[in-house]
């Protein structure tokens, strides 16, 4: 049966191979997946098993061969096609794990993998394995309970406020949340190295009268001329459509300017666009102060 192990083991391990196994019957005019290897350096192969209970199993477990299910079909286990989503990512390492939860029945039905050029998204998707680098196919059943706990959990939750469900599951409202989440962190550590990936090359700052692009921004980090001390969130808004996406933030920032301290309550408005290399990144921003 295999060794069920944590996502945890997958960061820092290179992909280096991936293997597929595909149902195929007479009467289908597609075949679906069954299970996916993802064969990492210094693990070896790890199985994606979608487990009875909802939830995205891994298991340290080797391929098997093909073999035949006489009138219920055909399995057929092989290394993944150039075109299989995962195969672009042989090579890369897995830099971090995000689990994906559908809130509707607490159940971690998902990973989101951060690659070292991209992300991927695999989930369990009504005991169907679904490997995604953007939404979910829209052919899915949305109004399912599983579906409309995913559109819950990706939108913005607001006490006393219920949220009606979009009309179609859109897991990039998830991403852009996390994403301004991961700035914030970034800020607050001076990571250098982090907010260059979130940061578009073209990225434009607008604070009252002054501008600033994304090497103006690095550089008050990596000098130390500005250090984050504290972010606290107050409110943040997400908003996706398609491969744009804009976040609200509303909180108080502490820190020093060129030693000086600082503190203010302030609302930041960023513009994000998305691509499947370096997902979510910052081309604009616009900040002020508030009362």
């Amino acid at each position: 049966m295999g060794t069920v192990i944590s996502a945890d083991e997958l960061v820092s391990r290179k992909l280096l191979q991936v293997t597929v196994s595909w149902h195929t019957h007479p009467s289908d005019d597609q075949a679906s997946l069954l299970h996916m290897w993802l064969h990492m350096s210094d693990l070896g192969p790890v199985r994606f098993h979608t487990a009875p209970d909802d939830s995205l199993e891994l298991t340290l477990h080797q391929p098997h061969n093909s073999y035949d299910m006489d009138e219920y079909g055909q399995v057929t286990v092989g290394p993944a096609a150039e075109h299989f989503l995962m195969s672009r990512f042989i090579g890369q390492s897995i830099r971090a794990v995000h689990r994906i939860i559908d809130h509707q029945i607490e159940v971690e039905i998902g990973l989101r993998l951060e690659l070292d050029h991209g992300e991927v998204r695999i989930l369990n998707l009504a005991d169907e394995l679904v490997i995604t680098d953007t939404a979910l196919p829209d052919a899915l059943d949305t109004h399912s309970p599983t579906m409309i706990g995913l559109q819950r959990s990706a939108e913005r939750e607001r006490p006393g406020v219920d949220t009606a469900p979009a009309g179609r599951v859109d897991l990039m409202m998830e991403d852009l949340r996390d994403a301004e989440r991961r700035l914030q962190a970034a800020q607050l550590a001076g990571d250098v190295e982090a907010l260059d990936r979130l940061l578009d090359d073209r990225l434009i700052f607008t604070f009252g009268a002054n501008v600033a692009t994304k090497a103006d921004d690095l550089e008050l980090h990596r000098t130390r001329t500005q250090v984050m001390t504290r972010v606290a969130e107050e409110e943040l808004t997400v908003l996706a459509d398609g491969r744009t996406g804009v976040t609200w933030f509303l909180g108080t920032v502490e820190g020093t300017v060129s030693g000086t301290p600082f503190a203010a309550r302030m609302r930041y408005t960023r513009t994000w666009l998305y691509d499947e290399t370096h997902g979510w990144r910052i081309i604009a921003v616009h900040a002020g102060t508030t009362d």
